[in-house]
């Protein structure tokens, strides 16, 4: 049983590290970094990875408690990924059943306060402020052009 706490305590560190909201600045500021061979920007891609933190975070632990680092590793590993794909399953069903609410959207019944098409931004005394739709838009666009210089 001892084993099993072990398993679930270190796949909750591995999950708080690679998904948590704890890290989130910490990750997208590493990720910021525009050359794709920069050590930090890799290092912000190793911490998004819920495999490559929880082998990790396994290999830590079985370093420091004598047990084989491949296996523990390994196992803590999985374990992660498992989770990881579980708890987003179980969010998508959860906003499913909540109204089917997209990304920066309310939910089904929650009037909207404004209704700004995309790309015009909301019209201030300081000049146009994007809406929410067009950092996600401007986001999107980011991560496809950094598709194309990795793999171009």
């Amino acid at each position: 049983m001892d084993d099993l706490q072990t398993l679930v305590g270190l796949v909750g560190v591995a999950l708080v590290i690679a998904v948590g909201g704890l890290l989130d600045d910490v990750r997208d500021w590493l990720m910021g970094f525009a050359v794709p061979l920069n050590p930090l920007r890799m290092l912000g891609i190793i911490m998004s990875s819920t495999m490559i933190v929880g082998f990790c975070v396994g290999a830590v632990y079985a370093v420091q408690t004598g047990r084989d680092v491949a296996l523990t590793g390994g196992v803590v590993a999985l374990a992660s990924a498992v989770s990881d794909e579980g708890l987003a399953l179980l969010h998508g069903i959860v906003r499913r059943l909540m109204g089917g609410a997209s990304r920066g959207a309310p939910p089904q019944g929650i009037p909207q306060i404004m209704e700004e098409p995309v790309g015009k931004g909301i019209e201030t005394d300081e000049g146009n402020v994007p809406t929410e739709d067009d950092v996600h838009a401007k986001m999107d666009a980011e991560e496809a052009e950094e598709v194309r210089a990795l793999t171009g």
